[in-house]
């Protein structure tokens, strides 16, 4: 049993007179980290010291029991102190977290693209080596899709994941942790606690947490019913532990929040239970990816759709990729619409309608070319050109359609009329093929010319003519020969 006569605090190296406190508290709850909160007297002799002696890395422990055998209720670090002076008497506040708020401090933005991840192996890729998270989980559990941290802390990224599977993180900082040194350590789902017994008599309240059933049957797709959001606060003789179980009302109860409180000289440890399908947690997203625009390269293309490697943050030379259609400008129902799709290796855009990375669309491609001799030198001439040299070309007075540069191309210039020229050769087939020049049509070969025709070949000019239709017929108003 922990009472007021066995709670030891020590400040960095320097001990906290309980009998100097005026108030204490410390919270666990689901989803944050735990908390300390302490006000009291501070001695004469170290007025100064309080402030002075503490900074980012101070540790703060409050523990229970006596001489060696003690047990840690909260080990963690500053993260406000103040000290204020009223009628000559100088008072303390002070805030600490548990370590696990080191883990919600820096704001990130990287992509996780490898959807065959296990999620044990993807938390231990984002928290590194600089905190332990014990799993309560499948270990076969794959993320499935895609994953992007989008200015958010470590802590936010893994609450959005854990809210998946309507669960939570419950922080350590008290003999629930492990020996970690000071390092964050977590659970990642509601842990396994250990069966606790209360007084049968006891006094009670009851909450019925009517707005949260609403969220959750709402948003998040929970089987939670009116009944399990039915939450029994009282007190205890014992400091619980998130997970932890009770016997009440001839039902098995968890504890979701735990506290212990100090207050004119009392210790009272309160806590809080609920069905198991209470512990549920409402569905998080991550409203700031609304709307952004994430550069990427394509890896591979497959109808109408691109592999995207996203380049973001330190995930940016990891190689993965992840499909997302590509947006066309023009589509219908059957074959109609436009299909330009970008090449291997290309930089495109992927934009993000909503909170779910799954509804990425990659939307447009990026020229990165620095080159000044390239075709982007005049932004009045519009080009279409494919990787293998295909090029339509939109100039100010004409359309050059191009198979290759140079070599084969019909261009139709506004002033000049129509070229078409190849250095392979040109055939003009169709069922009825009719030439009309208003001013004359020269035909000229540098070798040889060749008319030919299955039945019959005529040419006519006024009242001359030649046929040739196995026998040769000339017919005109003179007729020279040689």
């Amino acid at each position: 049993m922990i009472t007021y006569e066995s709670i030891g605090i020590k400040l960095g190296t320097t001990e906290i007179d309980k009998n100097n406190l005026h108030q204490m508290m410390i919270t666990k709850k689901i989803n944050d980290h735990v908390g300390l909160y302490l006000t009291g007297v501070v001695p004469e002799d170290q007025q100064d010291k309080y402030a002075e002696n503490s900074d980012a890395e101070t540790v703060i422990e409050v523990n229970t029991g006596t001489g060696e055998e003690t047990i840690p209720l909260f080990k963690g670090i500053i993260s406000d102190i103040a000290i204020k002076m009223v009628r000559d008497v100088y008072y303390f506040e002070i805030e600490a977290r548990s370590y696990t708020c080191l883990l919600d401090v820096e704001r990130k933005s990287r992509p996780f693209q490898d959807k065959d991840i296990g999620y044990s192996d993807l938390i231990n890729q984002i928290i590194g080596s600089n905190a332990i998270c014990n799993y309560q989980g499948s270990e076969s559990q794959k993320l499935g899709t895609l994953l992007i941290q989008y200015r958010e802390t470590d802590w936010e990224l893994l609450k959005r994941m854990a809210s998946t599977f309507h669960t939570g993180l419950v922080a350590f900082a008290g003999s629930d942790a492990q020996a970690a040194g000071n390092k964050p350590q977590f659970w990642f789902g509601i842990p396994e606690g250990k069966q606790r017994s209360i007084a049968d008599k006891l006094h009670y309240t009851v909450h019925k947490k009517i707005g949260v059933y609403r969220q959750l049957v709402a948003n998040s797709g929970s089987d939670v019913n009116e009944i399990d959001l039915m939450n029994y606060e009282m007190q205890t003789d014992d400091f619980f532990n998130i997970g932890d179980t009770v016997k009440f009302k001839e039902q098995t109860l968890y504890v979701c929040e735990s506290r212990a409180e100090i207050e004119g000289g009392i210790l009272v440890l309160k806590c809080v239970l609920t069905p198991k399908n209470g512990l549920q947690q409402e569905r998080l997203v991550n409203t700031q990816l609304i709307g952004a625009v994430l550069e990427g390269q394509v890896s591979d293309i497959s109808k109408d759709q691109v592999q995207v490697h996203l380049l973001l943050g330190e995930n940016k030379d990891d190689g993965k990729a992840y499909w997302f259609p590509y947006l066309t400008p023009y589509t219908a129902e059957g074959n109609t619409g436009q299909y330009w799709m970008p090449e291997k290796n290309d930089y495109v855009k992927v934009q993000f309608p909503s909170a779910t990375e799954g509804d990425g669309v990659a939307c447009a491609s990026i020229r990165r070319s620095n080159n000044s001799n390239d075709k982007t030198s005049d932004a009045t001439v519009k080009y279409f050109r494919t990787a293998n040299g295909k090029e339509i070309m939109f100039g100010e007075k004409e359309i050059v359609i191009s198979a290759e540069d140079d070599k084969v191309l019909v261009r139709i210039n506004q002033e000049n009329g129509v070229e078409i020229y190849s250095e392979q050769p040109v055939s003009i087939q169709g069922k009825e093929i009719t030439i009309k020049g208003k001013e004359g049509v020269t035909i000229e070969s540098e070798k040889e010319l060749t008319i030919s025709g299955s039945s019959k070949v005529d040419i006519k000019c006024k009242g001359s003519e030649i046929q040739m239709d196995g026998s040769t017929q000339i017919a005109g108003s003179q007729v020279k020969i040689g």
